[in-house]
């Protein structure tokens, strides 16, 4: 660290010298560090833009097919026996849905014993099969229930449990999985000294079975109580048995579908509005928008509003454009829709709205491709400006760096050379001293 000398001798304050003579180097420094901090701000922003389009896409995915698109609703969508799911695919209609039957997993239990940790005096191969597969357990004449449930339980798909009943501990073995293929059925011949009784009458406490539902007189089976797809685009989650059938109405749900169109028109104004508000300029105000001059910025409102306002005559159908259903655009850019106008045509032509934004060469299509070409990681104009920043960045930073070196080695000469002067003062007025005294002595 440099010895700091402020003119003892002098009396000037060398601090404030060096410092004056240093200030063309602080103020160089300054312009850097304010060009880094401009192009940090620049970073920053044009990757919340680009976080921004990335929202919007995310809203045009979730139309970009004809099953995204089309939405569903169903009357009796829940009741205490069913709910009813539906996605694009849904078959408007009505079924009279009954369940007959849930599914459910096998259990058996053994005969009642006293303790379920003494020993049994039981020993010799214990086997069971559960979904194909056969084990064979090794049983011990000092094995208790607890410890034959512990055994059981190792084995993949089935569990064991001792439970104490009103008559004695009962051993109990469950399967894990529902449906008529899932039983476990046991072979106690191997086993002496007495069995468990799982082969006993009345061992079967549950079969397993498979969820059996009616729907417009035709039977449909699951091994769960999950009942996928028994008509197209339709789920059914089964809860009880109904005593009748349950009338469920699928019809297309409008509503639905116009605020999915509506995510959309919302993130898309969104990135509009934000490019406006950083681009902000005023001179006057001073106000000066990371924004402005940023050509690949100000190319991705035009290239957006481009698609917006583009007719998809290759779709060969009447609606081929947003503003033909009733998406409009502002003087400022922003969308909007004419919830009536879109209503209408969407009751007069589903397969037209929905193809305008789904089919091969339409909108959704369209707008992704457009917004690759400014958010792709490797090759996107706004992706690529950022890298470019954030280079640029990286080099004024190792300029600031040199700078620092700089200055510091400049300090320390002037120093050096102050406190050099000082100490020739020093010695100077040390022989002004000398001599006075010298000539006065004399005189």
């Amino acid at each position: 660290m440099a010895i700091k000398v402020d003119g003892a001798v002098s009396g000037i304050d060398t601090s404030a010298l060096i410092q004056a003579i240093l200030a063309g180097q602080t103020a160089q420094k300054k312009t850097v560090t304010d060009r880094i901090s401009l192009f940090e701000g620049r970073v920053t922003k044009i990757n919340e833009l680009v976080g921004k389009i990335g929202t919007m896409n995310d809203a045009l995915e979730e139309l970009e097919t004809i099953t995204d698109f089309r939405s569903f609703s169903a009357t009796n969508a829940e009741n205490d026996s069913f709910t009813v799911e539906l996605d694009g695919d849904a078959v408007a209609g009505s079924y009279d849905i009954e369940v007959l039957s849930l599914a459910s997993s096998e259990t058996r239990a053994g005969t009642a014993e006293t303790s379920k940790t003494a020993a049994l005096g039981r020993s010799g191969t214990l086997s069971f099969t559960y979904d194909g597969a056969t084990t064979n357990l090794t049983i011990g004449a000092g094995d208790s229930l607890e410890d034959v449930a512990a055994a059981i339980n190792d084995v993949d798909g089935v569990s064991a449990y001792v439970m104490n009943t009103t008559g004695g501990y009962r051993l109990v073995v469950q399967g894990q999985d529902s449906g008529a293929d899932y039983g476990v059925t046991f072979d106690e011949s191997g086993l002496s000294g007495g069995t468990f009784g799982f082969t006993a009458p009345g061992a079967v406490i549950r079969s397993a079975t498979d969820a059996q539902v009616s729907i417009n007189g035709l039977i449909v089976e699951s091994s769960t109580n999950r009942v996928s797809d028994p008509v197209p685009g339709m789920t059914l989650d089964l809860e009880a048995l109904t005593s009748s059938p349950i009338t469920v109405t699928v019809a297309s749900d409008p509503d639905a579908i116009e605020e999915k169109v509506q995510s959309f028109v919302t993130a898309y104004n969104d990135v509009m509005n934000y490019i406006r508000v950083q681009s902000a300029f005023n001179a006057e105000a001073g106000i000066r928008g990371p924004f402005v001059g940023e050509s690949a910025v100000q190319r991705v409102t035009g290239g957006l509003a481009e698609v917006i306002s583009t007719r998809f005559a290759s779709l060969g159908q009447d609606y081929d454009s947003l503003s033909l259903i009733g998406i409009e655009t502002d003087s400022s850019g922003r969308l909007s829709i004419d919830s009536d106008r879109f209503q209408e045509v969407l009751e007069a032509e589903p397969d037209q709205v929905a193809n305008l934004f789904t089919g091969t060469g339409g909108f959704v299509e369209a707008m992704l491709e457009k917004a690759d070409v400014y958010v792709d990681s490797r090759d996107g104009s706004l992706s690529n400006r950022a890298d470019t920043l954030e280079d640029r960045v990286a080099d004024l930073e190792d300029r600031v760096d040199a700078m620092d070196r700089r200055y510091s080695r400049t300090e320390d000469r002037l120093r050096r050379q102050f406190t050099a002067l000082e100490s020739l003062m020093s010695g100077l007025n040390s022989t002004s001293s000398y001599l006075t005294s010298l000539l006065g002595t004399n005189s």
